[in-house]
């Protein structure tokens, strides 16, 4: 296991919501969200958590950049759903990220291979190094 994430809600600087540590599930009944699409666990893992909850997410933009999702979230209009840590290390100015305080909702990133699997030399040295540093 190399990191594990919450996910966030990326907001303009100026939203209403902005100043917020934390905000829940339930709170994001109403809201206008960007996504990513695709193969992504994101939105399955929100939309289940939103339905535990009684309701469907409102989901205006599926993105398949998450360049997209950050930019849709600087309009005021739709809020972004991300990890925390992504937006950590993007930087990006006049967004804030508000942690969702859900159990359910995580990013998990495991490094894996072939039980058994012999490494090249670089490979082994790219495992033991991610391995040691859990550099993501």
């Amino acid at each position: 296991h190399l990191l594990t994430s919450s996910y966030a809600l990326i907001v303009s600087d100026d939203h209403p919501l902005a100043s917020r540590e934390k905000i829940n599930i339930e709170e994001l009944k109403g809201l206008s969200l960007a996504v990513m699409q695709g193969g992504l666990r994101t939105y399955p893992q929100l939309r289940a958590a939103c339905q535990k909850e009684g309701f469907e997410p409102d989901v205006q933009v599926f993105a398949d950049n998450i360049l997209l999702v950050f930019y849709m979230a600087t309009t005021s209009k739709v809020c972004g759903i991300s990890t925390q840590h992504l937006f950590n290390r993007l930087n990006l100015p006049h967004l804030c990220a508000i942690p969702i305080d859900c159990k359910d909702v995580s990013w998990d990133i495991y490094q894996i291979k072939k039980k058994n699997a012999t490494l090249s030399p670089v490979a082994k040295q790219i495992w033991q190094a991610m391995a040691k540093n859990r550099c993501i």
